[in-house]
């Protein structure tokens, strides 16, 4: 059971990074200050 609950967490923390990291990529465009990584 706990092994099954961390990688819940685990998916979950993964998926806020990545759409964390897509808004701030999105409002560095919007500012003109985006650069292509």
């Amino acid at each position: 059971m706990v092994e099954e609950e961390n990688i819940a967490k685990y998916i979950i923390e993964q998926n806020l990074t990545k759409s964390f990291f897509c808004l701030y990529l999105i409002s560095r465009k919007k500012t003109g200050e985006g650069e292509i990584i």
